[in-house]
This record gives C-alpha cells, sequence and structure tokens, in this order.
C-alpha cells in the first residue's frame, strides 16, 4: 500500500465519507474504507498522521485521490476566512475539522441525490449501489465483493 503523509486535521476520511456525500463507500470493520472513484476501486486505511492508500485494478493513482478529495484547497486559509465570532462557526471548524466537500462524478451525484428523497443514508447506497452492479462495468474485487463502475 501507499503512503500519505495528510494528517486527518487536513483530511478526516472518516467524517468525509461518513456525512452523507457519498454513497458508494464501505467502512470495513477494521477501520479501513474501500469504495469507487470514476473507473478505480480505491482502499483507505486512516491513521491520525496520514493514511495508507491503493487503487485497483491501475495502481498508483494519487491524482484520483488528491482531485475526489479536494486536497488543493488549503482548509487553513477557508477556515480562516470565516467569521470565527459566530460560536456555531466556531464549533462547526473545531468538530468537523478535516472535512472536505468531495469531487464527486455529476451524474453519479445527480442519480444519489434522486434516490435521497425519502429515503435513509442506507437505502441510497443500497440503490446506487445495485444501479452500478447491473449497469456498470466491472472494476476490481475485493473481499467476495464485486465493485463496478457507475454507468
Amino acid at each position: 500500500m501507499n503512503w500519505s503523509s495528510i494528517p486527518s486535521t487536513e483530511l478526516n476520511i472518516h467524517a468525509t465519507l461518513a456525512c452523507g456525500q457519498a454513497f458508494r463507500w464501505d467502512n470495513l470493520p477494521a477501520g479501513d474504507w474501500i469504495g469507487v472513484i470514476d473507473r478505480s476501486l480505491v482502499r483507505i486505511i486512516p491513521k491520525d498522521n496520514g493514511f495508507y492508500w491503493q487503487t485497483y485494478p491501475t495502481s498508483y493513482q494519487w491524482d484520483l485521490i488528491y482531485q475526489y478529495f479536494s486536497l488543493s484547497v488549503n482548509l487553513e486559509e477557508v477556515y480562516a476566512s470565516w467569521p470565527r465570532e459566530i460560536p456555531a462557526v466556531s464549533s462547526s471548524i473545531a468538530n468537523n475539522r478535516g472535512l472536505r466537500i468531495l469531487r464527486q462524478n455529476p451524474e453519479e451525484t445527480l442519480f444519489s441525490f434522486l434516490c435521497a428523497t425519502n429515503n435513509s443514508i442506507l437505502k441510497i447506497r443500497r440503490s446506487v449501489r445495485l444501479l452500478a452492479q447491473r449497469t456498470g462495468s466491472p472494476i476490481a474485487e475485493w473481499n467476495g465483493t464485486e465493485y463496478n463502475s457507475f454507468p
């Protein structure tokens, strides 16, 4: 696996992937994440001082991860531009440090939004996953589960 020394204060993987903006990521029992970005399967193992990562079937696709997690955005500059005298802003920064807006596939994002009406995150995840399984192209298999691209 590859290593990135970006700390959780700059990229909080759990907060970013579990907050309801992406639905094709699974948090495995060991704490690692596996999901699909475009036509690649991505595995991420978060640590406080960085994270391990791997892409399948093509290895070493750092640019894919860099773009998806908006790592070109300097969060400290963003936080500095927010009015800290408002208690909700200070609290939000403290409680959600490292949370990033994902740069997702627009079609997948739109379909996920359409599925969101009167549905739980679990149901949206299931709908998006089933659509990819039925109509997407196979990407890779991980631990007995096949992952597919979004159609």
